[in-house]
């Protein structure tokens, strides 16, 4: 239900929270070994996606 969540975030204009959601939702979920090595980079970027440093 994430994904729809964010979907409709997304066509709603609310950018921000739908890739909030998304990148969450792959950290979380993902078996994929690349992705479970970034784990905690990705969910550090979903907290503050503005935040460049």
């Amino acid at each position: 239900m994430q994904t729809f969540l964010a979907m409709a975030l997304f066509n709603t204009g609310q950018h921000h929270e739908a890739m909030q959601i998304l990148l969450r939702l792959l950290a979380t979920t993902s078996e994929d070994p690349h992705v479970r090595q970034y784990r905690r980079a990705i969910e550090t970027y979903a907290q503050d996606l503005d935040d460049t440093v």
